[in-house]
């Protein structure tokens, strides 16, 4: 395959549609007219082409024909020969154009002495301009913020006719932007960099044989081939080879996993000895690291009170700082010392560092398993001091076993497991699988006898076998709501339950038939976890289960815990998170099931784990992605490193920038001063809210 003159992936297709995204940046919009005949195949077959600059998408329609699909791609590798509409030459973007005027200006401070004195009196006038218009926009968007400040200051010097210090200071003031936005570029990159390969080629079968495609063109259900010391370019299942895989980019797990058929895999892992073949499920964004660094990139929109704060104490600064070089102008007549105070701003620095240590502690907490989605919930996984956690799964290792079957009137136990199996085998949760597992390994056979079968959420099962009403399910579910006399199991229920065992319950045409007791041993962290919680200062524990009081006890007093829940319903576990947090607590919710999903969404942390249901992890607002409870400390770990970074990080700026300011005030700092000094402290500070946290004191996961 010829090389691409474009980097592009296909991140969706359809039946006559394909999405496209560019790794190229694109700074202006396309010529239509250019585009449109890029892809005019043929009058019959012309496909509809969206594109959109700033996203870098194209959405292409046509007839769906694979020949006209290869003519897309064809076109798609040719994108970046079509010129830019209105001046048909590429726009810089803000960041080369500010670079650009960095190196025009400091080529111009450097050539002064040889340069006519006129000369700066010419440039003066158009410097000015660029500081008002900025100001402009500031008042008409009505923000009085760095913006009029530093048009003030531009303003004082070029009344004194100080035309070198208009220059100077222009020229600091647009290092200091420069520099900024190159941190914050910084920070982008190193969330992309996650995303990038090595090797854009990757290995897949076509008829039995191996052949080296583009990444960019890989579908879901291809299968990939990769050898060890590469990257997996995919999310798949194995479908043939063993493998040695290092997934701590994904879990934080150090130690490599062992992976076989039908074993999970991720993209961005990698291969350390063997080779795998890899059946595609999620390509490109659709991926679980493309989605992780979605949500961190989108963290602003997740503002927490802390960073909140810090913006209010920003903008209330400016004023400040008006005032003060008003002062100072009142009482000395100096204007070189007012506007050598209007040049030394707080916010800044403030509103840069804060969102910037942030970003980095859950760029590294995600390397460590713990995704965070959001600076508040990083603020807040600081201060909780209550947890609520779901039993099962939870605290049990979600691997349960049936240890024991019972029957009553007249059913064998073999009759109970078929009907429990028939029933359990359409929904896929651990008890479940449990049940069908035992019957499968009993060679029990089933028939599909039943009828309107309905699954009850935290309840159980309903369904009509042969014209008969069948209950399967928890005890509330049977006995309390179905009305069925239990007592015939009560010394299996007692003897159970005091083991912590979770148990069904049969009924059929309105009796008892069966209990199937299910054994779901305790995670081996478990203890060190609810110790390890006490350790920390958590003072309140509080355990939930759908089981019955019995289990939840034998469970509870196991682990430890004091307060615990028993036969509780998703609207009652909401409900007793609401309770807490009205107390004042600051409440931790950890679950994985659909059943915990309100509560999750109600907490003020809602933590799921990496193998719970797809609608926990959508409502949490952290993920366990190794499925560690001992990430939840971790993560508590990060949120304290990361807000005395921001402490450290805020005491700095408003020492410095006091010093500048009494400095400015008794005439010791020069404009030109004021401003180098003030930015190079923001740059300092910047760099340091960026800095990679290390892993001291925190638990590996």
């Amino acid at each position: 395959m010829k090389p691409l003159s474009i980097e592009f992936d296909l991140v969706h297709e359809l039946p006559k549609r394909l999405r496209f995204n560019f790794r190229k940046s694109f700074l202006g919009p396309l010529d239509s007219k250019k585009l449109d005949e890029l892809f005019a195949f043929t009058a019959d077959s012309r496909p509809q082409v969206s594109f959109n600059h700033r996203t870098g998408g194209l959405l292409v329609e046509y007839s769906g024909t694979k020949k006209d699909r290869e003519r897309i791609f064809e076109g798609v590798k040719k994108l970046d020969q079509i010129p830019y509409a209105r001046s048909g030459q590429p726009k810089k973007d803000n960041l080369q154009k500010k670079k650009d005027t960095l190196l025009y200006k400091g080529l111009l401070i450097l050539l002064r002495p040889v340069l006519p004195n006129f000369l700066g009196a010419l440039f003066a006038p158009f410097t000015l301009k660029s500081y008002f218009h900025e100001a402009a926009i500031a008042f008409s968007e009505r923000k009085f913020d760095t913006r009029i400040l530093d048009f003030s200051a531009i303003l004082c010097s070029f009344l004194k006719k100080d035309y070198r210090t208009v220059s100077n200071t222009s020229f600091l003031l647009l290092l200091g932007g420069y520099l900024e936005d190159l941190t914050r570029h910084h920070s982008h990159i190193a969330l992309s960099s996650l995303l990038e390969s090595d090797n854009n080629q990757v290995w897949v079968l076509r008829d039995g044989n191996e052949v080296q495609i583009d990444a960019s063109e890989l579908k879901v259900q291809d299968h990939v081939v990769v050898h060890a010391g590469n990257f997996i370019p995919v999310d798949g299942k194995v479908v043939s080879g063993e493998a040695s895989v290092n997934q701590s980019l994904m879990t934080g797990e150090f130690q490599a996993a062992f992976k076989t058929t039908g074993k999970s895999v991720f993209a961005r892992t990698v291969i350390e000895d063997g080779q795998l073949v890899i059946e595609a499920t999620a390509v490109g964004c659709d991926t679980k690291i493309a989605k992780i660094i979605n949500i961190i990139e989108s963290s602003p929109l997740y503002k927490g009170e802390l960073e909140g704060r810090i913006e209010q104490l920003a903008d209330k600064l400016v004023p400040t700082i008006f005032a003060l070089s008003a002062l100072t102008y009142f009482f000395t007549g100096n204007l070189n010392r007012a506007s050598s105070l209007l040049l030394i701003d707080y916010s800044c620095a403030l509103k840069l560092a804060t969102p910037l240590a942030l970003r980095r502690a859950m760029l590294d907490a995600s390397k460590q398993g713990i995704l965070i989605k959001g600076g508040r919930y990083l603020e807040k996984l600081n201060k909780f001091d209550v947890v609520v956690l779901d039993k099962t799964g939870t605290l049990t290792q979600a691997r349960p076993s049936v240890c024991g079957v019972y029957s009553y009137h007249g059913v064998s136990n073999e009759t109970v497991m078929k009907i429990a199996a028939c029933l359990e085998e359409h929904f896929p949760h651990p008890v479940a699988t449990a049940v069908t597992k035992y019957a499968h390994d009993l060679n029990l056979l089933h028939e599909e006898e039943h009828t309107a079968i309905k699954y009850v959420m935290s309840h159980g099962i309903s369904a009509r076998i042969q014209d008969e009403d069948v209950l399967l399910g928890s005890q509330h579910f049977v006995h309390d709501h179905g009305e069925i006399d239990i007592s015939i199991a009560q010394s299996e229920i007692n003897r159970h339950g005091e083991q912590g065992h979770t148990l069904l319950y049969l009924a059929v045409a309105g009796k008892l038939k069966g209990l199937i007791a299910i054994y779901d041993p305790i995670g081996p962290s478990s203890k060190k976890f609810i110790k390890d919680l006490k350790e920390i200062g958590v003072k309140h524990i509080v355990m939930l289960t759908g089981d019955g009081l019995k289990t939840a006890k034998a469970v509870a007093q196991e682990l430890d815990i004091e307060e615990y829940y028993a036969e509780v319903l998703p609207d009652e576990k909401k409900a007793i998170i609401e309770k807490l947090k009205k107390n004042g607590s600051s409440v931790v919710m950890v679950g994985d099931g659909m059943n915990d999903s309100l509560a999750l969404a109600s907490a003020d942390i809602g933590v799921a784990l990496h193998h719970g249901a797809d609608l926990a992890k959508e409502t949490s607002h952290v993920i366990l992605l190794n499925g560690e409870l001992s990430s939840l400390i971790s993560g508590r770990h990060f949120a304290k490193k990361a807000l005395s970074r921001i402490s450290h990080n805020n005491t700095a700026i408003l020492t410095l920038n006091s010093i500048f300011l009494l400095l400015g005030m008794m005439g010791r700092l020069s404009p030109s001063r004021s401003s180098f000094l003030h930015n190079f402290s923001t740059i300092l500070v910047a760099s340091n809210s960026f800095r990679p946290f290390k892993m001291d004191g925190l638990s590996k996961v």
